[in-house]
């Protein structure tokens, strides 16, 4: 087959396609699939250590959500809390205009509400090793 039957044979059937596609666009059936993102439902315990989290760190609530189911469970929720109001009035939180608080996602994640309890000699395994025990 040579250059010119093939460029005619792709041209051919560029013309069938856009003539397909000029038919399905025109018939009044047709009609395009939307597809949406699926409503997030946010836990309240999640919802309740968003809002206290310092404010110009909140961003990407969607990963900080899989974040949080991925790495806590409903019963240290509190114990996050706790940790979270310890670490806002840290003096490496709070100089700079809270320059060096990591983001909501990367605290959850790295496990920072262990930073909170380690000079007090708390090993922070909770339920999964023996509640407060002490190293």
């Amino acid at each position: 087959m040579d250059d010119e039957m093939f460029r005619q044979e792709v041209c051919g059937s560029l013309i069938r396609i856009e003539a397909l596609l000029e038919r399905l666009v025109s018939n009044k059936t047709y009609k395009p699939v939307v597809r949406r993102a699926p409503a997030v439902e946010f836990p309240p315990e999640f919802e309740a250590f968003w809002s206290e989290y310092p404010e110009h760190r909140r961003k990407d609530k969607l990963n900080a959500l899989l974040e949080w189911k991925r790495s806590v469970t409903p019963d240290m929720a509190g114990m996050l809390m706790s940790a979270l109001s310890e670490h806002k009035q840290r003096e490496d939180w709070t100089k700079n205009d809270g320059q060096y608080v990591p983001s909501i996602k990367n605290w959850i994640r790295d496990q920072r509400w262990l930073d909170a309890k380690k000079k007090e000699g708390w090993n922070g395994l909770g339920k999964y090793g023996k509640l407060g025990e002490t190293i």
